[in-house]
This record gives C-alpha cells, structure tokens and sequence, in this order.
C-alpha cells in the first residue's frame, strides 16, 4: 500500500473508533494490531507511547514528519482546540483522498505522452545506433567526399554503434538508483522546483494549491473554528511559500475589520469571481457551501486544463521525432545524390 494511501486508511479508521466511543489510546492500540504488514505500524506504536506520556496527538505526530506534513498536523491540531478530532479527521480522509484523485487525474494524463517519449527515444536509437552504422560501408564504397551534416551523422552513428549497451546500461542503472534513493536525494522537490520555473506549468500547480485550499478552508469553517483560525490552518495545505505569505496577509487584514471577500482579493492566483463568490456566501450565510464548490470548480478547471496540456504534448512529440528522423533520411539521400548521382 502506498504511504498516501496508509495515511489516508489511518485518518478513516481513527474517526471511525473515534466516533464508536473508543478513547484514542485504545482507537491506536487496535490500529497497530491490526497493521500487520503496514510501514506505518511501527510509527503508531511510537505515537500510542508518546500519548501515555501525555503528549497530545498533534505533537506526536509532527515529530514524524516524513509521514505527517504540517497540513495534517494542523487539521488534527484544530480538531483537538474544538473538541471534534473524529470530525476533523473525517474532512483530513477527505481532503487527502481529492488530492489524491487529483494526483491520480494528472498521472494518467501524462501516461501517454511519456510512453511516446520513451517510442521517440528508442525509435532514434534504433535509427542512429543500427540502421546508419550499416550505411557506412555503403558511403566508402562510393567514395568521394561525405557533406558535413553527412559525416556528423555518421559519426553519431558510429558512436552509438560503439557505446549505445552502455549508454543504455548507465541511463537504466542511474534511473534505478534514483528510484531508489528518491527520498535521500529530494527527488521530488528538485523535480517540482525545476517545473516551477515554467510559467504556465507554475500557474497549474499554484491552481492546484488553491483548490486544495479551498477545500479545506470549506471543512474547517463548517466545523465552527473563526475564519482567522481556518485560514491559518488550511494555508498548511500550501507547498509554495509564497502562497502562505498571501495568505497571511489576508489574515492580517482580517484581524483589522476586513471582510474575508475584501481580504482575498489580494491575493494572486484567484481571479475576481473567487472574491465574488465570497461576498455572495458571506451575505448568504452560505460560506463554507460557496467555498465547496469553488473547490470543486477550480478542480475540474484543472483537470480540463491538464488534460489539455497532455494532449498538446502528443502531437509535439510525434511532429518532433517526424522532424528528425525525416532530416536524417534526407542527409543521407543528398550524401547518395551527391556521391552517385541518385535522384532525390
């Protein structure tokens, strides 16, 4: 099972207990028995000891960070100030579970494009380490004098002939051993800084923060915490620091006699229907049912959109592998022209 899956069972089956009238001591000590094969088994067990110190479940979660992240510190944090942990743990399964559809949406569209990276890849391999080696003979039996783009081709080709095994076998090994050790070397994060830098790729992934936001701003409110309170927690939920720094701004705002609607304007990232739609709940009484489905709307906004860029990277790559491997049919039949007199 899959740690995000492990922390999104351990959130349901503690509300579960919870909400049946088992104290939290017992709730845990029911999980760790029943976790039999779960790497998360022994971090319980250290949990369940940190409780019968008298630690609060908070704390003793947030001394396991690489399996507990702020956000869900913060939303069993506020469920212990209000007196609901069951509930609060029930909206952290939610929100762990959307975010991970949402992570599943954005897997599956880039599925494809990534299989026809690795096509594009061997395709040209197979072109420059197989079938030009073989021209090389042909070119000498002519003789004459090769063009320059003709003799670098062939020399790349020559080139993969000799190292392509090991080029593949140190590629395939340096994948693995990233694979492998993708947590000691930040992975994850070097991947998401390096994508960060692509303006429109940052725009999807700050959406994506907001939404989660969102939602979970929703959760809190409708569990009765002060709208100070809710944002505070529900900015945990943000990876990007400079969506937390707005956000605090808002709070600051806030606690100078600001509306929330007011307050959220300033932040960028949300275009003015958001504010809107704000105003319009606040005035309704309605905001946390607003916020839903603001959520809702900027998860299937996108969601279209990154099945739109997936589909734009499709015809991208197939137009680019035709490209190149139609300039290097070219080069050789003008090397053929030049040195045999071949009609093109």
């Amino acid at each position: 099972m899959r740690q995000s899956d492990q922390l999104i069972s351990f959130a349901e089956d503690l509300a579960v207990l919870l909400n049946a009238g088992s104290d939290l001591d017992s709730a845990l000590g029911l999980m760790v028995n029943s976790r039999s094969d779960s790497r998360l088994k022994p971090v319980l067990s250290r949990i369940r000891g940190k409780l019968r110190q008298g630690v609060l479940l908070s704390s003793a979660l947030q001394q396991h960070p690489e399996y507990f992240d702020n956000y869900v510190v913060a939303m069993v944090r506020s469920g212990e100030a209000s007196g609901q942990l069951a509930t609060a743990l029930e909206q952290l399964a939610e929100q762990l579970e959307s975010s991970q559809e949402l992570k599943n949406q954005i897997n599956n569209a880039l599925v494809y494009p990534a299989i026809l990276a690795v096509a594009m890849a061997l395709s040209l391999a197979l072109v420059l380490g197989v079938i030009l080696p073989k021209l090389t003979g042909l070119f000498e039996s002519f003789g004459g004098d090769l063009s320059f783009a003709a003799k670098i081709l062939l020399a790349v080709g020559q080139f993969m002939a000799t190292w392509g095994q090991t080029i593949l076998f140190v590629v395939s090994a340096a994948i693995i051993v990233a694979y492998l050790l993708q947590d000691q070397l930040n992975s994850k994060q070097r991947i998401q800084s390096l994508l960060k830098r692509i303006p429109f790729i940052r725009r999807l992934l700050s959406q994506i923060e907001f939404a989660r936001f969102t939602s979970t701003l929703s959760s809190l409110l409708a569990s009765g915490l002060s709208q100070i309170d809710a944002l505070a927690i529900a900015a945990e939920s943000f990876r990007q620091a400079s969506n937390r720094d707005q956000i605090e701004l808002a709070i600051s705002k806030i606690k100078e006699g600001q509306s929330l609607s007011s307050a959220i304007k300033a932040v960028e990232g949300l275009g003015d229907l958001y504010a809107h739609s704000i105003e319009s709940g606040e005035r309704a009484g309605q905001l946390p049912a607003t916020l839903s489905v603001l959520a809702r709307r900027l998860e299937k906004d996108f969601s279209r959109r990154a099945q739109r860029l997936a589909s734009l990277v499709e015809p991208i790559l197939i137009l680019a592998l035709g490209l190149v491997i139609g300039l290097i049919i070219y080069t050789v039949f003008a090397a053929l022209q030049g040195m045999g007199d071949l009609p093109l």
